[in-house]
């Protein structure tokens, strides 16, 4: 059985992942692609053995009670994942 290990890459800085060009106000997104590419490089095929396609991934994300693991991708979740200020 192999084992899975995330690391955090402390040589990266957030300024690495903020978009080149312009993005929505208060946008998050960007955000959680580090997170979403661990989830989909190295969670994923360690549970189920192989690399999925962008179809399977959104099948994954699913609810278990609709046939999906509910492994969702973070980036379409960024807003609700967003602490805002009271």
């Amino acid at each position: 059985m192999r084992k899975l290990i995330l690391k955090h890459h402390s040589q990266h800085s957030p300024k690495d992942y903020v978009p080149d060009g312009p993005f929505p106000k208060n946008s998050t997104r960007y955000l959680f692609e580090p997170l979403e590419n661990t989830i989909r490089d190295q969670l994923i095929p360690a549970l189920i053995g192989r690399k999925v396609c962008d179809a399977e991934r959104q099948l994954l994300a699913l609810p278990l009670r609709h046939g999906g693991l509910g492994l969702t991708n973070p980036q379409t979740n960024a807003k609700q994942n967003t602490i805002t200020p009271c």
